[in-house]
């Protein structure tokens, strides 16, 4: 691979990184507008900031497990196919649930772009530009939260239509699908081990439970909705699903890779 077909091949990388890392920015320029166009509450419409963030959390490790065996390029590409479906999806959305529905799709497409973008960069450059490189990868993370917000507000003023902030990705998606079957180098790892897929399960539940409990929390009667079982009896559910958790990430060893080593 050529020196600027590699610089190419990152930029397509970061293109991505930064169309699934703007999503949630972008986003919360319009969230009034989306839950009155739904019909739902405050409470109800951050779901579509959290259900985004969960989905993205539980299909990385996943993902980056999918992408070492399979190919690299291979997984990257369908996660931006992915991506750009539920884009369309929560464009054309009908109702509350279907969105929901929708921005969960999204989530599973822009969980695995980054860490599949970090192994492109870990197996393709040497090590003294790795870090760099990876440090540059992550601030487009950062850029976008800044700029999400602000390009939302641009286009919903623009437009007058919250729908086209999910369309505008569909360009781009089409963009990187075509460049990134050209110019992005396919790798796969040469030794794999096994996911601990235990762990990811506690944890989402774990993290779920928690959701679910602050979702039921009312803001005008907070502290006797604290002591109702729709929410502290979810709050002890998450504690028993972390304490799973815990557990095996402590009992990990061999072929399998945790989640989150313990020692940490």
């Amino acid at each position: 691979m050529t020196k600027k077909t590699s610089v190419f091949a990152l930029t397509i990388f970061i293109i991505g990184v930064f169309m699934s890392a703007l999503d949630n920015g972008i986003i919360s320029s319009a969230l009034s507008t989306i839950n009155y166009s739904f019909h739902v509450n405050e409470v109800q419409g951050t779901w579509a900031i959290t259900l985004y963030t969960l989905g993205m959390a539980i299909a990385t490790p996943i993902i980056g497990k999918l992408a070492d065996k399979f190919g690299r390029r291979k997984l990257f590409l369908i996660e931006i196919l992915i991506f750009a479906i539920g884009s369309l999806l929560v464009a054309l959305s009908p109702s509350f649930i279907f969105f929901l529905g929708a921005r969960l799709v999204q989530s599973i497409g822009g969980g695995g772009i980054f860490i599949i973008a970090s192994s492109h960069i870990l197996v393709t450059y040497p090590k003294p530009q790795q870090g760099a490189l990876l440090g540059a990868l992550g601030a487009v993370n950062g850029i976008a939260s800044v700029v999400g917000p602000n390009l939302g507000s641009l286009i919903l003023n623009i437009t007058g239509q919250w729908h086209w902030l999910f369309l505008i990705n569909l360009p781009i998606a089409v963009f990187i699908l075509i460049s990134g079957f050209i110019a992005i180098p396919e790798t796969k790892a040469a030794a794999i081990k096994g996911l601990d897929l235990k762990g990811l399960g506690f944890l989402t539940l774990g993290i779920f439970s928690v959701m679910l409990a602050i979702t039921n929390l009312s803001s005008d009667r907070l502290l006797a909705s604290v002591l109702t079982p729709q929410v502290w009896g979810l709050f002890l559910l998450s504690l028993a699903f972390f304490f799973g958790f815990t557990r095996v990430e402590k009992g990990i060893h061999g072929n399998v890779d945790p989640f989150l080593p313990y020692k940490l």
